[in-house]
Order: structure tokens, then sequence, then C-alpha cells
């Protein structure tokens, strides 16, 4: 990865790979992103539609879908900022709003519930 893309994740430099998304480098440097329209699998692609990976890119006035966004050369991304819990979390409970209980349903063990629970 000699020819990667060097940024910062969370304080720790990282390098990511041209095809490389900062969800991508994320989940391989061991930070969990909540996700829910993209599925970590051959033959699936990120959307960016659903918002729940949102996070926060320096300098930046808006938050960043980390599962489109390619990571560019010095750029400092932070998962854990306030702002991007916030997001995410407002994101969960919109979906959840619209869902029978977690008890009431067929997998209350789903991450969709871990994550709207966090």
């Amino acid at each position: 990865m000699a020819d990667g893309v060097i940024f910062t994740l969370d304080g720790k430099t990282v390098t990511a790979a041209d095809d490389e998304t900062i969800w991508d480098v994320a989940k391989r440097e061991g930070t969990r992103i909540p996700h829910l329209c993209h599925v970590d699998m051959p033959g699936y692609r990120p959307d960016g539609n659903c918002r729940a990976c949102m996070v926060d890119v320096e300098g930046e006035r808006v938050l960043a879908a980390s599962c489109i966004r390619k990571p560019s050369a010095g750029m400092v991304v932070k998962t854990d900022t306030e702002r991007a819990k916030k997001s995410r979390q407002m994101v969960f409970e919109l979906l959840a709003s619209n869902m029978r209980p977690a008890a009431d349903g067929p997998d209350q063990q789903s991450m969709f519930w871990q994550w709207a629970g966090s």
C-alpha cells in the first residue's frame, strides 16, 4: 500500500488503497462505524443514502458518508465526535420510530438494534 493515500483517522495516521473508502479503512483499522445501506460482501456496493455511517472531516461544513467517501491526502477524519454520533443516533431513532419494538420483532439481536441502542 505504499502508493496509497495517507490521512488521519481518529488521531492515527493510516494509508488507504486507491479503491478504499473511509469506511473500508476504518474497518481494517478496527474502528466500528454503523452502516445500513452497505453490505460488506462481494457483489454489493455502498450507496451512502441511509446516512448511518456519517463521520466528521476536519474543515468541512457537513458530515460525510464514510461508505462512499474516498479519503484524500492529509484529510483528518474523526468517527467519534459528538456531532457524528448524534447524527448517526438520529438516523437510527427515526428508523426505529417506524418499526415495532425490538422485543416484538423477529431478530432482537440484529445489528440494527445494537446500533440503535448505542
